[in-house]
C-alpha cells in the first residue's frame, strides 16, 4: 500500500505485462481503441477487457462507473499499468466523492489532456508518479501534420541554434497559414 509520506516508483512493464485501457473522461472512437488495442497487443503487452459503459453526452460513463473503473484497475494487483483511451472532460468529477486514503502499489498511469487532473491528483496526494503521454497508442492521438519541402516545420531548428521565442510563433503562424492553404483544415 502507498502512503502519502514518501514518492513511489511504479515497476517498468515488460513483454506480458497486464495493461487496462481505461476511460476516466469522453468516450473513444471505437475503432481508434480497437488500433490502440493491436497496437499494444502488437508490442507484448496483454490486455485487461475494459468496462462495458453507457456514454453519456461529453462522458465515456456515468462519474461512478468512470470512478469505479479507475479505481480497481488502481487497486487490481492483476494489472501492471492504466492506459487512458482519450482525454476530452470529466475526469475531475472522479474526484468528487473522494479517493481512499491508501491505495494498492504503484504502477504506471499513461495518458494526457484531461487525466492531468488524476495525475496532478495522485502526486500531490500519494506521490505516485504518472506519465504524461499518448492515450491508447494509434487510438486518440491525430496523424501527424506532416512539414513538405514548402512548408518547413515550425519548431524544426539547427541543431545548438537557439531560436527568440517571437521568431518561434512567426514561423509557427506561417506553418499554419500554409497548411490551411494546402488543405480545408481549418486550425487557429
Amino acid at each position: 500500500m502507498t502512503s502519502p509520506a514518501s514518492r513511489q516508483k511504479p515497476r517498468a512493464l515488460g513483454q506480458g505485462s497486464h495493461i487496462a485501457m481505461i476511460a476516466p473522461a469522453s468516450p473513444a472512437n471505437g475503432e481508434r481503441i480497437a488500433a490502440g488495442k493491436r497496437e499494444l497487443e502488437r508490442l507484448g503487452f496483454r490486455l485487461v477487457p475494459q468496462r462495458e459503459m453507457s456514454s453519456q453526452g461529453y462522458f465515456a460513463g456515468s462519474a461512478a462507473e468512470r470512478r469505479g473503473e479507475f479505481l480497481d484497475a488502481l487497486n487490481d494487483p492483476s494489472i501492471d499499468a492504466l492506459i487512458a483511451t482519450r482525454g476530452g472532460y470529466g475526469s475531475a468529477y472522479l474526484l468528487d466523492e473522494g479517493w481512499p486514503e491508501t491505495l494498492a502499489s504503484t504502477k504506471p498511469v499513461v495518458g494526457f489532456s484531461d487525466l492531468t487532473t488524476l495525475q496532478v491528483y495522485l502526486w500531490q496526494l500519494h506521490r505516485w508518479p504518472t506519465f504524461y503521454g499518448p492515450c491508447s497508442p494509434r487510438g486518440s492521438m491525430p496523424e501527424p501534420i506532416l512539414p513538405t519541402a514548402t512548408t518547413p516545420h515550425p519548431f524544426a531548428m539547427p541543431s545548438r541554434t537557439p531560436l527568440a521565442a517571437g521568431k518561434l510563433v512567426s514561423e509557427a503562424k506561417h506553418f499554419t497559414r500554409a497548411r490551411q492553404k494546402e488543405s480545408s483544415w481549418a486550425g487557429p
